[in-house]
């Protein structure tokens, strides 16, 4: 990797000062090396690593599967109206939502292919098996966990009846992903159904806000969203009834146009003026859309909320089962606690060749100008450098160390953690994994699994000679607060 991603926060105490903490990590004066040991601390989002092979193989094939397939259709849809609206996407900033989305397509499908792999779920199920041994070894605990895995895998194949549902109805009222048109009128359904029920403004108050804080995207995007759930709704559910009120007869790119221009809620400030004023009317093409898929929805989430309530019980189960077998020599779950994780500097198996455990910024720049010579603006390379980086390069030292890869463990959420040595001293700022370690979800596989950080060196080699924060350099190796650029270059030297 390539990257220069890191932030600084300044803390200040309550006289407005910055914080000066008796007790605090020093900047390393030298780096790391290939061997080196590191320790990552930080707070890493969820994993499932405790999930059964059952639990696994539903998200393969259905759950994550699906979710994977929502995603890539609204990459299209991004896609689509960036490129032909190029102006309106950069006020509305589409092409980061555009990013996010690439991002999770990247994430969702490594995990998927983590799960595709017949050799990570043998080694899963290894697992289960070596648990269920010790347990059958004690008749108590045998009859009390006996079943537990037999019962999981029972609640995942009944869940499997409810595929079309885990298809059709993800991420209704996320704003990012939803049209806003449905989403207003998901949330005015609800409206009129309070109101209709002598609800009191007060009681309803907290769903108009929902509604006034739902934003006007441009219409042909939000249109072409509309069409993107229609398609979906057939998709999972055909030539259902309910999906057919909603096309009513025509095509899904046509049933979106009208239901777009026909509703009062494709206008945030109609919207919300049609709520406050008692005028939403069932009518309304958008909400006539919502009325149509709320009985299949609210009889998916119905059969779910079941299976939900009796798949946490066994998991919980599972969970005490791995405690009185292992006690604390397996770790729990990652749940965003506090955690230290280690390892050590190390490259990895890349394509048939080596993947180097540390980069430097001769590599930054040999890709600036290897891909600069395809076809197309130079500029529009994904590893096009900025012009300051362009007009620093002579007094740069390229050997500078930019990244460097570890064996620690790590999930989303670590990002921005410092690394530290074996002296907790700074040495890097963790801000990814490998390809190759997106399976970490629920398995580590320390022969290809590495966390990627910021190398300290490369961070005040750009910070100084890129950016020109002497005083930021200054503060960081030596703890020295400057007032100004001239007293903090009068300080380095």
């Amino acid at each position: 990797r390539y990257n220069l991603d890191f932030s600084f926060f300044r803390i200040y105490d309550d006289e407005g000062a910055p914080l000066q903490p008796e007790v605090y990590f020093q900047w390393a004066s030298e780096g790391v090396r290939a061997g080196d040991p590191i320790f990552i601390i930080g707070n890493p989002g969820a994993t499932s690593r405790l999930q059964s092979v059952a639990e696994l193989e539903f998200r393969r094939d259905i759950q994550d599967r699906f979710l994977l397939a929502f995603v890539d259709r609204r990459i299209e849809v991004m896609e689509v109206f960036i490129d032909a609206y190029p102006e309106e996407a950069e006020t509305h900033d589409l092409r980061n939502d555009l990013f996010g989305l690439l991002n999770t397509h990247k994430a969702m499908a490594g995990q998927i292919q983590g799960m595709e792999d017949p050799i990570i779920l043998a080694r899963r199920q290894d697992a289960e098996d070596d648990l269920m041994e010790a347990l059958r070894a004690d008749s108590a605990r045998g009859e009390r966990f006996g079943t537990m895995f037999e019962d999981m895998r029972e609640i995942q194949d009944t869940k499997r009846e409810q595929a079309a549902g885990f298809g059709a109805f993800l991420a209704l009222t996320v704003s990012d992903f939803a049209s806003p048109t449905l989403h207003r009128a998901l949330i005015a359904f609800q409206v009129l159904n309070g109101q209709r029920g002598g609800a009191s403004p007060d009681q309803l108050s907290e769903l108009m806000d929902q509604l006034r804080a739902v934003g006007n995207r441009p219409p042909e995007l939000d249109e072409a969203l509309i069409e993107t759930r229609i398609e979906e709704f057939i998709e999972y559910y055909g030539e259902d009834s309910w999906v057919q009120e909603i096309l009513e007869g025509r095509s899904p790119e046509g049933a979106a146009a009208r239901i777009r221009e026909g509703s009062v809620l494709s206008d945030s400030a109609s919207a919300v003026q049609a709520a406050e004023r008692g005028t939403l009317e069932p009518s309304d093409p958008a909400i006539r859309f919502v009325l149509s898929y709320v009985p299949p929805f609210i009889e998916f989430q119905g059969a779910f909320a079941g299976l939900a309530a009796r798949e946490a019980e066994i998991a919980g189960l599972i969970g005490q089962a791995r405690f009185e077998v292992y006690g604390t020599t397996q770790p729990p779950d990652a749940t965003f606690s506090l955690r230290i994780a280690d390892g050590v500097v190390s490259g990895y198996p890349y394509n048939g060749t080596e993947a180097p455990p540390i980069t430097t910024l001769f590599g930054l720049y040999d890709r600036h100008y290897s891909f600069r010579y395809q076809p197309g603006d130079p500029a529009d390379s994904p590893w096009a450098l900025p012009d300051r980086w362009l007009e620093a390069q002579g007094d740069l030292d390229l050997s500078t160390p930019l990244d460097f890869s570890s064996r620690a463990d790590i999930i989303g959420g670590n990002s921005g953690s410092p690394v530290l040595n074996q002296f907790l001293q700074v040495v890097g700022v963790v801000f990814d994994g490998n390809i190759e370690s997106l399976p970490g979800d629920y398995i580590y596989l320390p022969e290809l699994n590495r966390s990627v950080a910021v190398d300290a060196r490369g961070i005040l080699e750009a910070i100084d000679v890129v950016y020109d924060m002497d005083r930021i350099v200054l503060e960081l190796t030596t703890g020295q607060l400057a007032a100004t650029e001239e007293e903090a270059d009068r300080g380095r030297r």
